[in-house]
């Protein structure tokens, strides 16, 4: 299931905002829903020390700017939820591949499990 939405109007999916730099609500069919981005791992809003919460804010912010200032937005949901029943989707804003920015502006890293957002690098 996919949406190309602009700011002024959605047929399917709504981009609402993210809570963390992977995590993002969607209204979809007039419900809200949760969505994790496939594919990249952010920093934790209550992670495990003052670094990881700061540098989760600070993805947070990014992507929620990237959304704001978007003429355009494609989200693509997979057709499987993850283990927190979240959505899994992926999201092009005005063209350009989200997950992989995030990445290449060091917001997120590329999925792996236990990435230590605490180490400094």
């Amino acid at each position: 299931m996919f949406c190309s939405c602009n700011r002024v109007s959605s047929n399917h999916i709504l981009l609402k905002t993210c809570y963390d730099g992977d995590t993002c609500t969607i209204k979809m069919h007039g419900n809200y829903h949760s969505m994790r981005i496939i594919n990249i791992d952010a920093p934790e809003i209550n992670g495990d020390c003052k670094l990881e919460r700061i540098k989760a804010i600070q993805s947070r912010d990014f992507l929620n700017n990237m959304i704001k200032k978007a003429k355009v937005y494609t989200v693509i949901l997979e057709e499987e939820k993850d283990y927190y029943g979240r959505f899994l989707g992926d999201i092009r804003i005005d063209g350009i591949h989200v997950s992989k920015y995030l990445i290449w502006m060091g917001k997120a890293k590329k999925y792996k499990k236990n990435i230590d957002w605490c180490a400094v690098a």
